[in-house]
């Protein structure tokens, strides 16, 4: 099966997925890409893979990007349409080839969504898409419930994720590093307001009669706010740095990960690190990756915006090293065995399979699986309120 997918660049969060499509395609994978790897991400410790990946083309160092694209697209029998300009995935669908759209959610703020919003989807993706061999892959906890406010993509929506490269620990190794006293509680992402890392220092004013310690990796415009913020407090600290290197450090050592993010967060892939780390993961309930969390099984929900459910729910793992390292141990399976980019592509290749030769998805649960609806109110009833 020739399969090509467009996208901006190869992305860590993808990487391991088109990786793995490129094996169990006999090498007829090709990831077109519209521009170079992300200085960012460069910069964050993660090697160019347009130079060491044999899959990646080099779309941008193309005179006619479009017209090459076109050549790629007609001489494929799937195609993947990623996060690059829309041009592509309008040529992909002009193809007449089945079309993979990776979409997080698209309605940011989580409650209100303006009619004009609603409108264009519907003409978009709903009646343009309509008998067309399109199919969206969710990636976000409320992926499918967006689209479906316009019957986008009925019946054509799967589970799916963003999934970083999974490091090969030993898991019992991991859980004997971990701090345990004080309890170490890290969180990591853009200091930024769409993350809202004030929440981790309104918690940690509340929790100082405990024995535990907040860490806050990442760079951004909070920085000196946050650490002027923290300056009253011994247990809480600021690191401006979130490479690669000094945030899996940190990740080894912690107890707790804690993502406070709000609905502008699409997935937040540093939640697959936390597991991959053992990491016993609090996870807000707007955050797209928080469909990982399987109603406290490997992992505890919070609902979004409400300190007192989260103090309690913290404060609850700090004073029970069993029930953290439970959550550890499950939280590390999961991401070994069922939440990562190998399983993403070997299911992805399969259900690709199955839709050419005019079956349904194979997959009852997991990735791949006909996608769930879920409602703000429904992970809210999974966060046990």
């Amino acid at each position: 099966m020739k399969i090509t997918a467009f996208a901006n660049f190869c992305d860590p969060q993808t990487l391991p997925m088109y990786e793995t499509l490129y094996e169990k395609s006999g090498h007829e994978l090709i990831l077109a890409a519209t521009e170079p790897m992300e200085e960012q991400v460069l910069k964050q410790g993660y090697p160019d893979y347009h130079e060491t990946k044999p899959f990646v083309y080099k779309l941008y160092e193309e005179a006619d990007m479009l017209s090459k694209a076109k050549e790629l697209a007609s001489q494929s029998d799937v195609l993947i349409y990623g996060h690059c300009p829309v041009e592509y995935f309008n040529l992909a669908v002009d193809s007449g080839k089945p079309v993979f759209r990776l979409s997080q959610h698209i309605y940011r703020d989580g409650k209100t969504y303006p009619l004009k919003w609603k409108a264009s989807y519907y003409l978009k993706h709903t009646l343009a898409l309509k008998n067309k061999p399109v199919y969206l892959l969710c990636l976000g906890t409320y992926t499918a419930y967006d689209f479906s406010l316009t019957n986008s993509y009925k019946d054509k929506m799967f589970e799916f994720g963003e999934f970083t490269p999974v490091i090969d620990y030993d898991l019992e190794t991991l859980i004997k590093t971990k701090q345990k006293d004080p309890v170490k509680i890290v969180w990591v992402n853009d200091l930024h307001p769409w993350f809202e890392p004030d929440t981790v220092i309104e918690l940690a004013e509340r929790l100082k009669d405990l024995s535990c310690i907040f860490e806050l990796y990442g760079t951004g415009e909070l920085a000196e706010e946050l650490k002027q913020k923290t300056e009253p407090l011994a247990n809480v600290t600021v690191i401006e740095d979130d490479s690669l290197f000094i945030v899996n450090k940190a990740l080894t050592t912690a107890d707790i990960f804690l993502s406070t993010s709000g609905y502008n967060e699409g997935w937040g892939n540093i939640l697959n690190r936390a597991m991959n780390h053992a990491c016993a993961c609090v996870v807000s309930t707007a955050v797209g990756a928080s469909k990982m969390m399987g109603d406290n099984e490997n992992g505890l929900l919070y609902e979004y915006g409400n300190l007192d459910d989260l103090e309690a729910k913290i404060r609850a793992l700090i004073s029970d090293q069993a029930g953290r390292e439970a959550y550890s141990r499950a939280a590390f399976i999961a991401n070994r065995d069922v939440w990562n980019g190998t399983q993403a592509g070997e299911r992805l290749y399969t259900l690709m399979e199955a839709l050419l030769a005019g079956k349904s998805s194979p997959f009852t649960e997991g990735l791949c699986s006909p996608a769930k609806v879920i409602t703000h109110e429904e992970m809210t009833r999974r966060a046990g309120l």
